[in-house]
Order: C-alpha cells, then sequence, then structure tokens
C-alpha cells in the first residue's frame, strides 16, 4: 500500500498503465498480464530475484528492445543469473556497461538489446 499511496501523493498513479503485483516474481510474474515489453529494467540484486524475471518475461521484450540489469557488476548472483541465461538461450548481443566517470572505469549496471 506505501508503493501505490505515493504514486498517489504526486499524482503519479494512473491505473490504466501501471499495474501492482504483490508476491515474489516467481508468483506473480509468469501468469501477469503483460504483453509486450520494450524496456525490462531488472534490479533484483541475487540469483533467484534476477533469474525469475528473465524466464516470465524475456519472451515478451520486442526486438530492439532493451534489457537494463543494475547490480551486474556488484553482485556476483545478479551477475551469474544474467550470463547462465545468455548462455542458455544463446544471446550474443553484447553486454554495454554503464561506467560512471566518477569511478575509474568501474561499473554496476549493464544493458544489451534484444536481437
Amino acid at each position: 500500500e506505501t508503493f501505490s499511496d505515493n504514486m498517489r501523493k504526486y499524482d503519479s498513479y494512473d491505473e490504466t498503465r501501471l499495474h501492482i503485483l504483490k508476491g515474489w516474481f516467481s508468483d506473480t510474474l509468469p501468469t501477469a498480464p503483460i504483453t509486450k515489453i520494450s524496456f525490462l529494467r531488472l534490479d533484483g540484486d541475487l540469483y533467484v530475484s534476477t533469474r525469475d524475471p528473465l524466464l516470465a518475461l524475456y519472451h515478451k521484450i520486442s526486438r530492439g528492445g532493451i534489457v537494463y540489469v543494475d547490480d551486474y557488476g556488484s553482485y556476483e548472483g545478479c551477475k551469474r543469473a544474467i550470463d547462465e541465461f545468455r548462455t542458455q538461450h544463446n544471446i550474443t548481443s553484447p553486454l554495454i556497461p554503464q561506467r560512471y566517470p566518477e569511478a575509474n572505469g568501474w561499473y554496476e549496471a549493464v544493458y544489451w538489446y534484444v536481437e
């Protein structure tokens, strides 16, 4: 309730465009009423919470769409989930790191284009 309350407070909650699904990714995403995705942003930190959305949603991403993954460079479980998924599904589109100038070449997020 806190999330939707905050969205309403700032007049940012459009019920025709935003649907809040309560529960674990593995329980809610496989049957979520989502038909097409152009931009999938993952911020699951851990292996399972990164893998489960990919398994449930990747096939719904439009060709030319973007998968943006936060935490790839800082959480081993997240990195492992992405690397395994890409290998298992023969995804060869290059991973593009989001570099931070103040971090001397270090990065946390990566993205790729869906072919």
